[in-house]
């Protein structure tokens, strides 16, 4: 098994602000010198002068600088609607309920069950098929293969109204007892909240990891870090576990496996991470000519067999016969100083 990197987290620490400007902090040569000497990888967000890593570089052949990258769910605005407008199926859903009652091709009044006591869904707030943030919304369901456009909700008779063939599909009718699922969105814990009439203006929308489009969207990135000057990426949410996932309330749900039409178990979610892994070396090899050094963020409790094996990304397997470069366990020195990092790891 692979030992982990040695890993510094992000460059954001080296700019400071002058003058009402953000600038980079001014390293001097033996600075430079002892970040080269102490660190294998360090992760850069946008945090180092350009010129600076060519000059570590120089002190040190061996090290390498790789991009922050989230790999598993939309950050921006325009992120959502590239999902949204290239292909809906590439957006994570989740078994919200269930229909209760059969519906034919001309009912846009859908009775639900299985709520469990609350409707996970809202009513979209703007008309169209594309959001706009997280108060301008488009809110959708799937059933069977059509999707629908949720325009209200009434939770105290648990029924929706719906707009039929929703982003091109075939209207159809629907047996009672059906999962009715709808999107999987980002903030059931931590700031990186991104629901439906949350706190930030961002709609943010997990991804599937078995989704080609997600694949090919994420090798593109790892190629623009490559051509960018970077020797590859670190790619966040790269792991077994769920993560923030949650419904458009913010609570915590757990993502559907389409493979296997049922909810996903942590180790069926970690080999669909296995075949994002394999695609995204694949496709970035192909058109690079190399393989891009890739590491993730897959230390954490679902890191062993019993909790769904995250380590499998580390090592040779069928699924993918070239493993990740190495793994990381964020926010233990996470928000130390760069000065106080290279104190640590001189210690070490």
């Amino acid at each position: 098994m692979k030992s982990y990197i040695e890993l510094w987290g992000h460059g954001s620490a080296l700019r400071e602000r002058v003058d009402g400007e953000t600038r980079f902090v001014q390293l001097s040569n033996e600075q430079l010198q002892k970040i080269a000497s102490n660190f294998q990888v360090i992760v850069v967000n946008g945090g180092f002068d350009p010129v600076d890593i060519e000059i570590m570089r120089y002190m040190n052949p061996d090290i390498k600088f790789i991009r922050y990258m989230n790999g598993s769910y939309t950050w921006k605005n325009y992120h959502c609607q590239y999902f949204e407008r290239e292909d809906r199926t590439s957006i994570s859903m989740f078994h919200a309920c269930d229909l209760a009652q059969d519906i034919d091709a001309s009912d846009d009044t859908i009775q639900l069950s299985n709520t469990g006591g609350k409707v996970p869904i809202k009513g979209s707030t703007i008309a169209g098929d594309i959001s706009q943030n997280s108060t301008n919304y488009v809110s959708w369901i799937l059933i069977d293969d059509e999707f629908m456009k949720v325009e209200s909700v009434n939770y105290a008779d648990e029924e929706i109204t719906v707009s039929r063939g929703f982003d091109g599909t075939y209207v159809s009718s629907h047996e009672a007892g059906t999962p009715i699922l709808t999107p999987v969105y980002i903030g059931s814990t931590g700031k990186w909240v991104g629901y439906p009439n949350c706190s930030k203006p961002f709609l943010r929308y997990a991804l599937r990891p078995d989704h080609f489009l997600v694949w090919e969207k994420k090798a593109n990135e790892v190629i623009d870090a490559v051509n960018d000057g970077y020797n590859g990426v670190m790619m966040d949410i790269m792991s077994a576990g769920f993560f923030n996932q949650c419904d458009g309330f913010g609570k915590q749900v757990t993502p559907w496996n389409f493979e296997k039409s049922q909810r996903y178990t942590h180790t069926d979610y970690r080999e669909h991470q296995e075949k994002k892994v394999n695609a995204l070396i694949t496709i970035t090899e192909r058109i690079l000519g190399e393989k891009p050094y890739i590491v993730g963020n897959t230390a954490n409790q679902h890191y062993f067999e019993n909790r769904g094996g995250s380590y499998y990304l580390l090592e040779p397997t069928p699924i993918k016969p070239i493993p990740l470069d190495g793994g990381i366990r964020r926010n233990v020195f996470h928000r130390y100083s760069w000065r106080r990092k290279m104190e640590i790891q001189e210690m070490v």
